[in-house]
């Protein structure tokens, strides 16, 4: 059976029936890549919740347009964050088997931490009412959540619970991957935790082939996985239902478009001489097409080798032209060695001259800092006193702020007497209801926080009262303090006078000091002009080895576009190559369709515009790709969703015959994907 769009036909069909008045929530969990429950709830008028802690760009599209409430976190048993292990592309090259169970078959060693919510936090963080679906793909870790059902109060257990069971390569015959013992065990535990709740009609979905829904009661069932899943079940979705059943007849009517077949083997004689007669034209054709192919194949190498010499010709001639300027950069580089250490003598002269003028201006200014010592000694002399004055005066405020903190010290007693009445208002009111009682026990740890607050902040006043008595005893001692740094100015006022005399001897040596100075200046600016002279002379130089230089580099240009040109031409050719080989791939693709799907011809338009979109995709044509697939979508019967999962399908099935890789994630975040979705969104709402 086509699982998921024969759940989703389910789920659309009972959900009305369910909740007729719409009152209740729907939460999809695990929304994936594509087959999103999210968008059916959303569609019947349901408030719907999408959590998924790895969303692509076309479910944030999705819940943004259809005002749907998206939470990038994962369902579990924590409250905080969790390691999830990303999908392997190998296990199917879909990124939907991201797991929480290191070893699920369809995970990497690749790891990412992500936020964790268990359900009665995320019912409460949503101020739920009440739950009318709740569907879980969480690849292995359905237990962790429905185990978890019996501790919820009895308003928010959902009226339909539908989960995941099986996957992988393995069936239950095999007892490998999604039906190894540990997980088939986990699958029993979500069954055994939905009886104890009340759930009793239950439908079971199953991929294998000539089977067919399901139909079993929790309540009367011993709970047996033989009694319960097909022999050769793959994998599928158990959905159990709260006070509520649909006939068997009527669940037929539902799932009969979804049954998949044993294909039959007779076929009537006049079909297959018609198929071979038409399969063994377009071998002809196919073939004529490829000795016309070959010929022009032959003419592109024999292109390709004239060009692969002429581009050799011009690489050597390119290397020669190299040389040449190599030359010429050493020379450059040995007339900028010259010119620096002309630079270097001009440099340092300068240095000389400046060092004679800056002692001159340092003993001025040693002359003028003497004097302003002075008048900044009497100045500190003012200040100590005025420090003295306000002193009292911080010791008179201190005194005041400590007759306040007393007072909100009282005020912080009386508020503790008000928290705790009011904590006895709301032990009164603890027993009113079952509803009431889950929140009146966050609120109890509310009120126990802010009662620690309280008390915490009663102890840091105390500690305030402490530290403003030791900041009174601190400003006794600042004030003996200020008196010794007053007799310390005092000694330096007298120290400074005698340091003035000796300033006024100095005065005079420095005047002969720079009578030598100024000589010594005449005989540099005599040499600054003869080494501006030869500086000038070194810059005549090297404008001709620039010019010289141009030149070259001008040759080189030249030789560099030519060099363009070929390879130009070289990509040309190998384009037309690519081309026809691609043309040729497609006659042959057409061929084996012919022969392989008999009776099906009228599907071929759409495979071939599915195949060129593969082609287009490989080659990096991506608006190509998104052009094929837009076509693809006017001339298929089947559904958009089901059309998207057969792109995919198609996409893995090329990458594995041409042995390619193929990544469903960098695929499905392109802009290109990301418009055609948008444009299928935008339909499906319409």
């Amino acid at each position: 059976m086509r699982v998921e769009a024969c759940c989703q036909r389910i789920l659309s069909y009972v959900l009305p029936l369910v909740d007729e008045k719409r009152e209740g929530i729907c939460i999809d969990v695990g929304v994936g890549t594509f087959a999103f429950y999210c968008e059916m709830f959303s569609m019947l008028g349901f408030k719907t919740i999408a959590v998924e802690p790895l969303p692509v760009e076309g479910v944030r599209v999705l819940c943004q347009y259809d005002s749907i409430t998206l939470i990038e976190a994962c369902l579990s048993d924590v409250n905080g964050t969790k390691t999830i292990h990303l999908g392997n592309a190998a296990a199917g090259c879909d990124s939907n088997y991201a797991s929480l169970e290191s070893d699920w078959f369809g995970v990497s060693t690749e790891t990412r931490k992500v936020q964790s919510l268990t359900l009665s936090k995320l019912l409460l963080n949503l101020n739920a009412r009440k739950v009318t679906c709740l569907k879980l793909d969480i690849e292995g870790a359905e237990s962790t959540v429905i185990t978890k059902l019996e501790g919820l109060p009895k308003a928010w257990l959902p009226n339909i619970v539908m989960f995941e069971y099986g996957g992988g390569a393995g069936t239950k015959k095999t007892s490998q991957d999604g039906w190894s013992p540990k997980y088939l065990n986990a699958t029993m535990e979500c069954l055994r935790a939905l009886k104890e709740c009340g759930y009793n009609f239950s439908i079971m979905i199953d991929n294998a082939l000539d089977t067919e829904a399901r139909i079993f009661d929790l309540q009367s069932s011993n709970l047996e996985p033989d009694s319960i899943f097909y022999p050769n079940g793959g994998y599928g979705n158990i959905i159990a239902f709260r006070d509520f059943n649909i006939a068997q007849n009527e669940l037929a009517k539902v799932c009969a478009p979804y049954y998949e077949k044993s294909n039959p083997t007779d076929n009537s004689e006049a079909n297959e001489n018609l198929i071979t007669i038409s399969a063994t034209e377009e071998i002809e054709l196919s073939k004529f097409q490829l000795h016309q192919t070959r010929e022009e194949l032959e003419q592109y190498k024999a292109l390709l080798n004239q060009t692969q010499g002429e581009l050799q010709q011009y690489q050597s001639q390119l290397h020669q032209t190299q040389e040449v300027l190599e030359q010429f950069q050493d020379q450059i580089q040995q007339a900028e060695t010259l010119l620096q250490e002309y630079q270097g003598q001009l440099h340092s002269t300068q240095a000389e001259l400046e060092q004679s003028q800056s002692q001159l201006h340092s003993t001025q200014a040693e002359l003028e800092q003497s004097q302003s010592q002075l008048h900044s000694t009497q100045t500190e002399l003012e200040q100590s006193q005025s420090q003295l004055h306000s002193t009292q005066t911080v010791l008179e405020q201190s005194q005041s702020q400590l007759h306040s903190t007393e007072v909100v010290l009282e005020q912080s007693q009386s508020q503790l007497h008000q928290n705790i009445a009011e904590l006895a208002q709301k032990n009164s009111q603890l027993h009113q209801s079952e509803w009431e009682l889950e929140r009146t026990r966050f609120q109890l740890h509310q009120t126990q926080a802010e009662l620690a607050q309280s008390q915490a902040e009663l102890a840091q006043c105390n500690s305030k009262v402490e530290h403003i008595q030791l900041e009174a005893e601190q400003l006794g001692s600042q004030i003996g303090q200020v008196q010794g740094k007053l007799e310390h100015s005092q000694s330096k006022l007298r120290s400074s006078s005698m340091e003035l005399k000796r300033s006024h001897s100095q005065h005079f040596q420095v005047i002969g000091e720079l009578e030598q100075s100024q000589a010594q200046q005449r005989q540099t600016e005599a040499i600054l002009q003869q080494s501006q002279s030869q500086k000038h002379q070194f810059q005549n130089e090297l404008k001709r080895f620039y010019s010289q230089l141009v030149q070259v580099q001008e040759e080189s240009q030249d030789y560099q576009s030519q060099l363009v040109q070929v390879q130009e031409e070289s990509r040309h050719y190998q384009s037309q190559l690519n081309h026809s080989q691609e043309e040729l791939e497609r006659s042959h693709f057409q061929q084996q369709y012919a022969v392989s799907d008999r009776g099906v011809e009228s599907q071929m338009p759409y495979t071939l515009l599915v195949r060129d979109a593969w082609y287009a995709y490989q080659s990096g044509d991506l608006k190509k790709m998104q052009h094929c697939l837009q076509e693809s979508l006017k001339i298929t019967p089947i559904s958009r969703t089901e059309s998207v999962v057969n792109w995919l399908e198609s996409f893995c099935q090329f990458s594995a015959e041409k042995g390619q890789p193929f990544d469903t994630y960098s695929l499905t975040n392109s802009q290109e994907w990301k418009r055609l979705m948008q444009g299928r969104f935008t339909v499906s709402q319409i």
